[in-house]
């Protein structure tokens, strides 16, 4: 009972600084400083967005922290008994699948850059739109030949994930994101670098491919949430 209290404790903790790290996951990456004309009457809040940022940081490691110390307790717990320890490598799967766990293996690095500097296009709109297909399209196409995890820009890539075209930047998990890209992919690093190379055969952009054997991508970190769906049980009527 106490070790049931305690995991208890640990996930609220856990979700409440998740679901702070949201809302200042989306109100920093939505401004920019660079945007920001620095005089006297912005400076102020400069210093807050700058504020905001340390406070998110120290966030994460909070969470960080929470959540291993919750691993601890139940991989002990997970050791007492096989099917707890059964129950515990099925969730471990389920949290890879879902993308709420941090995965390591073999995989491809892709980088991509522009040729020029975004101001020198004559159409900036055609360019983007050129730079959200291309991504696309890799994902696309790396999900056909089950690449196991993917990130962009160190932002994990799951079933929920959203990228959209936002005014001259690309928003991926509400984070706004442009070139230089870099797309990390866990699979077979063959099969992902031909299906890459194809993707990329008549490309606009500055593309680099690398085959790697210990590709590190982070878990999902935004909260997961379930306004409206809910869990069908024998008992429901649907």
């Amino acid at each position: 009972m106490r070790f049931f209290k305690t995991n208890i404790y640990i996930l609220l903790s856990g979700v409440i600084l998740g679901i702070l790290l949201t809302v200042q996951f989306k109100t920093v990456n939505k401004i920019t400083i660079a945007n920001i004309p620095y005089d006297r009457k912005n400076q102020q809040l400069i210093m807050d967005i700058r504020k905001i940022r340390k406070d998110k940081t120290l966030l994460e490691k909070r969470l960080n922290e929470l959540n291993d110390i919750a691993n601890q307790y139940e991989k002990q717990k997970a050791l007492e008994s096989k099917n707890i320890n059964k129950l515990f490598n099925e969730v471990e799967v389920y949290k890879m699948i879902s993308g709420c766990k941090d995965v390591y293996g073999p995989g491809i690095i892709i980088e991509i850059n522009d040729f020029n500097n975004d101001f020198d296009y004559l159409d900036t709109n055609e360019l983007y739109t050129k730079k959200l297909k291309l991504l696309l399209n890799l994902i696309n196409n790396l999900k056909s030949l089950n690449a196991e995890a993917i990130s962009i820009n160190g932002l994990r890539y799951t079933s929920r994930t959203e990228i959209v075209l936002a005014g001259l930047h690309i928003e991926i998990n509400g984070v706004s994101v442009n070139t230089p890209l870099t797309i990390k992919a866990i699979g077979n690093p063959d099969l992902l670098e031909e299906v890459v190379n194809f993707t990329i055969y008549t490309s606009d952009f500055d593309i680099r491919l690398e085959k790697q054997q210990n590709i590190l991508i982070p878990r999902y970190k935004k909260v997961l949430e379930f306004r409206y769906a809910k869990p069908v049980l024998i008992r429901d009527n649907y």
